[in-house]
């Protein structure tokens, strides 16, 4: 799903008065007044382009100072190089070369650049600009700059980069015009002499630390995850919704006694409710205890009991959620009670989780994005929204419950605190084979299982997981060292599941492809003397797919839903020489084969193309109605029931006939 992106730093600008014009011919006192950002409670009046900083209010971006401002005390005593900066900030926010700049991107390139202005002022003077500058003054003043930066050379070469284009095109009248843009280029990719070339390390040598989580675990896992959303969430719902009428009923009898006495009273009231609970399996027996090991106590005998046990459950829904959707630790942790988008009416319709990603994001707020999730994940984030709407005290609008002594009932968790306990408190540390429970192990998963599953896994990944490149989406497949082995055996069972399909189902199929395949199995079986009587046995047709099919004898590729290749590589065929071209298959190709569940699919497309051929403004146009025959014939001669059946059909008759 697309990610919103909501751009907040130029929210405040009066458009008119910073005109593209403006930004590039007005003077600088004159532009020095304008107004940049909205009131706040720094800047009652807002800020000024020539203010030393820049400062958004608290209502736009709700974070510390220091990442809500652009600082420009390094170079404000710069008249010069100072406002062409301040122009350069200007022109990323209103008149941007690709994409508008949120404030984390123009913090970014305000610190870097500042950086270059003030060394380059060190050595052409404070009334220097970048007009004068020389690009030997320029490749000095970089590399002192970017010394300790390490990669973010590059990203530094970028922004000086963007400065050139935009002075280039009269966006802003300020950039180094005396340095070709190639030579920038040239040294922010470290290809001078003046810095060693950084190290390549290869992904085969380097793995990852977090592997994904072993089959044992998330079988044994998953089976306590499911008992504690489906089974015990729903019933300490029940159990919690109660807890405003019980505390009421406390606060009334508690009224002008000592503080001791209500704590005491409060007790006495939640050990007697929990006591008179009565808790059921799936079956609706009763439930005295878990049917697997756990720490937690169980019933829970008194309030604080009561939330380690939802403690247990909310840890089970942050690791399906997180198996889910492959979402990082932040993203899930960080989840609100409005989070859940119920499903829309139709059947393929699911719901979904809104939430924020943040790792790649510009703004300290994140960036909305959302993933879709099964039925019955749904209906336990449902009920988790109910248990945070009655519980969280601290007036947040959280997901999740803290039953942490410091944020005791408030709305902050620590999920790699619930990873690590669930496992140790639920005996399944021995099946991570020595290693610990990470969220990054379950986006290893979700990677895995979508490689061995889905057509196209690494651009459905890239989109699940927010990558900003395939490259980051590659590394995450390919840390698995077993990765490559898997798809190996995946692909060995699915041709063995492709040939019993077609050999147990070669009698009914279609086609020249299924009549060649036909013929060397009864060549086979003729070969080795079996009884006609007996070739339809199992056995006997296992050994027909081990000796024929199964061995590579024959090539069997499924290119359509009920449509196999028999074509090598090597061999030719309608479509093609070589590779396959299934944009051009043809039903009376000798390597095609229509399987039994393609008949259905066949006599629709024959009704169709029968009533088709019936429209006049198709039997007179010289195109449609030759290539619709052609289609009409193929498919009627792939199955003999078929072409019986049509047969009566004067329509058919009349258009083979024309044909």
């Amino acid at each position: 799903m697309p990610i919103v992106r909501n751009n907040v730093a130029s929210a405040a600008i009066d458009r008119q008065s910073i005109t593209r014009e403006a930004l590039f011919g007005l003077p600088d006192d004159r532009l020095a007044e304008c107004v940049v950002t909205a009131p706040s409670d720094e800047a009652p009046n807002g800020s000024k382009v020539g203010d030393a900083l820049w400062i958004w209010s608290k209502d736009q971006v709700p974070t510390p100072l220091s990442k809500r401002s652009l600082n420009f005390t390094a170079i404000d005593h710069l008249p010069v190089l100072g406002m062409e900066l301040r122009r350069c900030m200007l022109a990323h926010m209103l008149f941007p070369l690709e994409r508008y700049a949120d404030i984390a991107g123009l913090r970014k390139r305000c610190i870097y650049l500042t950086r270059v202005a003030k060394l380059l002022a060190e050595v052409g003077g404070v009334d220097c600009s970048f007009h004068s500058v020389s690009a030997d003054q320029f490749q000095a003043a970089f590399d002192t700059a970017t010394a300790d930066l390490g990669d973010t050379r590059r990203v530094v070469g970028r922004y000086i980069c963007e400065l050139q284009d935009l002075g280039q095109r009269k966006v802003i009248p300020g950039y180094l015009s005396q340095v070709d843009r190639e030579f920038i280029v040239n040294l922010s990719l470290n290809t001078f002499d003046g810095l060693p070339e950084r190290p390549e390390f290869h992904q085969e040598g380097d793995f990852g630390q977090w592997q994904p989580l072993p089959d044992d675990y998330v079988a044994e896992a998953g089976r306590r995850w499911v008992f504690y959303l489906e089974v015990i969430l729903p019933q300490l719902v029940s159990v919690i919704e109660q807890i405003p009428a019980l505390e009421g009923e406390i606060a009334e009898r508690g009224t002008g006694r000592a503080e001791n006495t209500i704590a005491m009273y409060r007790k006495q009231v939640w050990n007697k409710f929990l006591g008179d609970i009565g808790w059921h399996d799936e079956l609706g027996r009763d439930l005295t205890e878990m049917p697997f090991q756990t720490k937690a106590v169980f019933p829970p005998e008194n309030f604080s009991q009561l939330i380690e046990l939802l403690s247990v459950c909310q840890g089970a829904l942050i690791q399906v959620l997180m198996l889910m959707t492959g979402g990082r630790v932040s993203e899930v942790e960080t989840l609100r009670q409005d989070c859940l988008v119920p499903a829309e009416e139709g059947e393929a319709a699911i719901p979904a989780l809104k939430g924020r990603t943040f790792k790649l994001s510009g703004l300290t707020a994140g960036d909305a994005t959302s993933w879709p999730i099964p039925h019955r994940v749904a209906a336990a984030v449902e009920l988790q929204q109910k248990i945070a709407a009655v519980l969280l005290s601290d007036g947040s609008n959280s997901l999740w419950v803290s039953n942490n002594r410091q944020y005791w009932l408030q709305g902050k968790i620590h999920a790699y605190h619930h990873l690590e306990v669930f496992a140790r408190d639920h005996g399944l540390e021995p099946l991570l084979g020595g290693t610990k429970v990470h969220p990054h192990r379950f986006r290893k998963s979700v990677a895995r299982l979508a490689v061995l599953s889905l057509t196209g896994a690494p651009l459905i990944l890239r989109d699940i997981f927010g990558h900003a490149d395939i490259e980051g989406t590659l590394k995450y497949i390919l840390s698995n060292p077993s990765i490559r082995e898997e798809m190996r055996e995946l692909a060995l069972d699915t041709m063995m599941d492709q040939a019993e399909t077609v050999a147990h189902d070669l009698d009914d199929a279609g086609g020249q492809g299924a009549d060649n395949l036909r013929k060397i199995r009864d060549g086979f079986f003729d070969k080795l003397k079996v009884p006609k009587n007996e070739r339809a046995q199992r056995h006997r047709m296992d050994e027909f797919v081990a000796a024929q099919l199964a061995d590579g004898a024959v090539d069997l590729k499924m290119i359509f839903p009920g449509i196999v290749c028999l074509k090598p590589k090597s061999a030719t065929g309608l479509c093609s020489k070589d590779e396959i071209n299934t944009a051009v298959c043809r039903p009376n190709c000798h390597n095609f084969v229509a399987l039994p569940n393609f008949k259905e699919h066949a006599e629709r497309t024959i009704g169709y193309l029968l009533d088709e051929l019936d429209r006049p403004e198709i039997r007179k146009n010289p195109l449609m109605g030759v290539w619709y025959k052609a289609q009409l014939k193929d498919h009627v001669d792939l199955f003999g029931d078929l072409k019986e059946r049509f047969a009566a059909d004067k329509r058919l008759a009349a258009a083979l006939g024309e044909g």
